[in-house]
């Protein structure tokens, strides 16, 4: 990989920012260039894996055939651009934050879907941060390991990445018609998805420092871990529907007991 062009910038803060993340932004693992590189170089692998001619002996009885393998990774990739744009801190999503289960609160807002891709009908996204004493590694091996999943009927879509500056591990429920169609090696851009999921990034408060491989040390040498839990709930599939105290206690509620069990699970205190 050959970068042919960096661009530094200087941004003013307009807005404070949160303790929680204060050392993550203020030591340039957030947006420094080295979190730039191991994304690059995170994406090429996934260019590379697409791009093949065959199948890899590991997918050999998963993936029927090649073109199958090609559209499920694409229905992958637009789960997890999904899930990044719709929980996101971005202008274009207001957010209201709620009483919460730590000091950073749980946010909401509430958005109308209407592209082919999505259930349509306002969706409702809630998200909260918290600070876990435990190492970025060990928190992403616990959160992609489907035997720690709660066991259900629901076929789940699962895409789990990780890099240098970071892991991410976005899910969604799918129908079995339509994975069977994606892995027929259709186009997968009308499969209705609404995902949820983690976001792992180390915390900052250590000068161990990372480099861009994602094979050496992926996750640095923080001494904790900054776990983002966001859940996407299909509030009404009217497009003029409201905010309601119903939904806000659901989410709440989800959110909370999933922290809690996210604790319980890693034998963290209650921090």
């Amino acid at each position: 990989m050959q970068v042919t062009w960096v661009e530094h910038m200087e941004i003013e803060e307009k807005n404070p920012i949160h303790a929680l993340f204060r050392d993550l932004i203020d030591g340039g693992m957030a947006f420094g260039a080295q979190r730039w590189l191991a994304t690059l170089q995170r994406m090429c692998e996934r260019l590379a894996c697409l791009n093949v001619a065959g199948l890899p002996a590991r997918d050999i009885g998963v993936a029927p055939s090649p073109d199958g393998k090609r559209s499920m990774m694409k229905l992958a990739q637009r789960m997890v651009t999904n899930f990044c744009a719709n929980v996101g801190a971005s202008n274009g999503h207001k957010w209201t934050t709620l009483s919460g289960v730590n000091d950073v609160g749980v946010r909401v807002t509430l958005h109308k879907n209407t592209d082919a891709g999505q259930p349509n009908g306002v969706v409702l996204s809630a998200a909260t941060s918290i600070w876990l004493p435990i190492s970025a590694e060990r928190i992403f091996s616990f959160f992609k390991d489907e035997r720690t999943r709660t066991q259900n009927t629901m076929l789940i879509l699962q895409e789990c990445c990780t890099d240098a500056s970071g892991s991410v591990v976005v899910y969604s429920p799918v129908d079995l018609p339509a994975i069977n169609i994606v892995m027929s090696g259709e186009d997968p851009s009308y499969v209705p998805i609404l995902p949820s999921g983690f976001t792992i990034l180390p915390d900052g408060r250590s000068a161990g420092g990372y480099g861009a491989s994602s094979s050496s040390n992926p996750m640095g040498g923080s001494s904790g871990s900054l776990v983002t839990v966001a859940f996407q709930i299909l509030m009404s599939s009217l497009p003029s529907a409201k905010l309601n105290l119903e939904s806000v206690m659901t989410v709440n509620n989800l959110i909370g007991t999933t922290v809690q069990q996210i604790k319980a699970a890693l034998s963290c205190p209650d921090v």
